[in-house]
């Protein structure tokens, strides 16, 4: 279940200096944005390695459409440049946590794919090859080469138009918006494009692959598991907030399972193991399993110490760890790393990165226990200016967010300033979460108190 994307910069001893300057910039671009934004799920990280060819490899399949569209649209940005793009899905041996220690048919099948795409020397920006190692392989060939032949057609505004519907999740009002278009020209445009049908294709390609993993997790005898689809399944159902949902049992419990099978799969001293640790460190810190949590953390920093600190990983398991730390109450000591994961991720993350939301969250809960209350809210207000651009994909995180702002009005008598947060966070708790969660609840109550203290306010008449 690894997925191998390799992928090569077609006809690029054709480019002039200024071209080639301005696409391996953008290379380095786009390879850095991957590489933050899957940390999660990468074994390597997206990289050039041979001349002008590029490659990285995910544990979780189910990411290849969307990477494969954003690596084409990056290129094709930079004066059309042209990229073949071969993904395969199958076994892989890892003996180390370098680049040259990974090979297997994985690797083998996505070359062989490659090799077709450069015989067939296509002149359309949509050249990718899929091996999804199944008895579907057939109706994958037949997506790719009908999305082939559907955009083959499309003119250049149609497909700005359309990239740019991918950009905005579908928002045409952005859209017209962005591009300054009007929108009937956008709907006639998207309409000629058929692009409902491209982007369902897409759709469910992903949706296909995440019920290949899935049924990856089955415990069938005659198949030697690895840990590789459970861990992705327990990501997947963090990111979208369903450990919240099932109060965390259903995400500890694979997460433990793709452990187990690290273990005997990579070895106990293994790089890869840390993400697993690290994300059972934050479940057990989120039940008030501070012990479990403790040692969890301790191990994902273990197999980290020899690798760089100015990482997305290491950042995120220095946060959970001063959560921990303020759980259990040793406050002077969470605020040391609060402070270390914030200054290593603003040198190293984009601003904006969903980082630093969770981290600035978590700081001003730190600083609310201190009293600091002002400066508690600062730091719940540039949180929710980075989360609210993901209030769509993650509504539990944003409700709780704004639920935080209410509290800390509330705990520093800003009573009228505190009720329009905990209304909008009661609402939203309440689409998102079932009826008798614990944050629904609380919030409930917050909303009661601050009734009660706006209604004993003094009138002032003329």
């Amino acid at each position: 279940m690894y997925c191998v994307i390799v992928g090569e910069i077609v006809n690029s001893r054709l480019f002039s200096p200024h071209t080639r300057e301005q696409v391996i910039h953008t290379a380095k671009n786009v390879f850095n944005r991957l590489n933050t934004d899957y940390s999660d799920t990468l074994v390597i990280n997206f990289a050039m390695v041979r001349g002008d060819t590029f490659e990285g490899v995910l544990l979780a399949p189910c990411h290849a459409p969307h990477i494969v569209l954003d690596l084409i649209k990056a290129f094709y940005n930079v004066e059309k440049t042209l990229i073949s793009i071969s993904v395969a899905i199958g076994q892989l041996s890892i003996n180390g946590s370098g680049r040259n220690d990974t090979d297997g048919p994985a690797f083998h099948q996505a070359m062989d794919g490659l090799t077709k795409l450069r015989v067939r020397k296509g002149r359309h920006w949509l050249q990718v090859a899929f091996d999804c190692g199944q008895t579907a392989q057939p109706l994958f060939d037949s997506q790719f080469s009908l999305l082939s032949a559907l955009t083959e057609g499309w003119t250049d505004k149609q497909r700005e138009i359309a990239w740019a519907m991918d950009a905005h999740e579908g928002r045409q009002k952005t859209v017209t918006e962005q591009l300054a278009i009007s929108p009937s020209v956008v709907s006639k445009q998207l309409k000629a494009a058929s692009y409902h049908i491209y982007r369902q294709a897409w759709d469910n390609l992903e949706q296909y692959l995440i019920l290949l993993e899935e049924e990856a997790l089955t415990d069938k005898p005659a198949k030697k598991l690895s840990f590789a689809p459970f861990f992705a399944a327990a990501l997947r159902r963090i990111a979208l907030g369903q450990n919240e949902l099932n109060n965390n049992n259903d995400t500890l419990m694979l997460l433990q399972k793709s452990l187990e099978l690290a273990k005997k799969e990579l070895g106990e001293d293994n790089h890869l193991l840390a993400q697993i640790y690290t994300n059972i460190a934050d479940i057990y810190c989120s039940i008030k399993r501070n012990q479990e949590a403790e040692a969890a953390i301790q191990e994902s920093l273990r197999l980290q110490r020899a690798l760089p600190r100015a990482r997305l990983q290491y950042v995120e398991t220095i946060l959970i760890k001063a959560r921990i730390c303020r759980e259990k109450g040793t406050l002077k000591e969470a605020q040391e790393f609060f402070d270390e994961a914030i200054t290593i991720a603003e040198d190293t993350l984009e601003t904006g990165h969903p980082f630093f939301g969770r981290a600035k969250n978590d700081l001003a809960i730190l600083l609310l226990y201190l009293g600091e209350h002002n400066k508690a809210l600062q730091y719940f207000e540039e949180s929710l200016t980075v989360i609210k651009d993901k209030a769509k994909k993650d509504p539990i995180n944003y409700g709780i967010t704004v639920k935080n702002i209410a509290v800390c009005h509330y705990k520093a008598k800003n009573y009228k300033d505190a009720l329009p947060y905990a209304q909008e966070a009661l609402e939203v708790l309440e689409k998102n979460l079932p009826a008798d969660h614990e944050s629904i609840s609380t919030t409930r109550k917050l909303l009661s108190f601050l009734r009660i203290h706006m209604t004993s306010l003094p009138t002032h008449g003329k």
